[in-house]
């Protein structure tokens, strides 16, 4: 089962359990937060398959779901190699009316805030995955999802901080 990240009300950050964190409290009004739209970003320009190549497995190009999103959605499935292998899926989706704010946790789970490289982070993990939502204003993210890691592993969301690292750098400056 893959972390679902198909609603308003599933999130994620890039904060490790042993990082301490410092609450931050930013208000930014509505002339900051215009200069930083996510409606002109293309979720499947975000990432490309020799990026996720530190996961283990090989990728194709990124590809729209099949499946109705209430964001603009990309996902990258991996090649399967052998039947037995645990390979994670990845997927971003853009919301262009949905913050920090709307992050929630998955399963019980919580969401942890934080930063990356200055710009305000969520983290929802979930059962077999993790959610990290990188702010790009008040009232819009961008969510990286990375789902079917292998259960057995501590912390399900390694693999996620490491592509929220390669996103958040494409993303309109904080």
């Amino acid at each position: 089962m893959a972390v679902s990240a198909c609603t308003a009300k599933e999130g994620g950050a890039a904060v490790r359990p042993d990082q301490a964190v410092e609450p931050t409290s930013t208000v930014v009004s509505p002339s900051e937060s215009a200069g930083r739209s996510t409606a002109s970003l293309d979720p499947c320009k975000m990432l490309s398959a020799a990026e996720l190549t530190g996961l283990g497995a090989t990728y194709s190009r990124g590809e729209v779901p099949a499946y109705g999103e209430a964001g603009r959605t990309c996902q990258w499935v991996p090649k399967l190699s052998a039947a037995s292998n645990v390979l994670p899926v990845v997927a971003v989706y853009v919301w262009d009316e949905q913050g920090l704010n709307d992050v929630h946790e998955i399963d019980g789970r919580g969401v942890r805030r934080g930063a990356l490289n200055g710009r305000e982070v969520a983290q929802a993990p979930g059962p077999d995955g993790c959610l990290i939502a990188l702010a790009v204003s008040a009232t819009s993210r961008v969510d990286v999802v990375v789902s079917s890691v292998d259960v057995s592993r501590q912390d399900r969301c390694s693999p996620a901080e490491k592509i929220a690292e390669i996103v958040e750098l494409k993303l309109p400056d904080k």
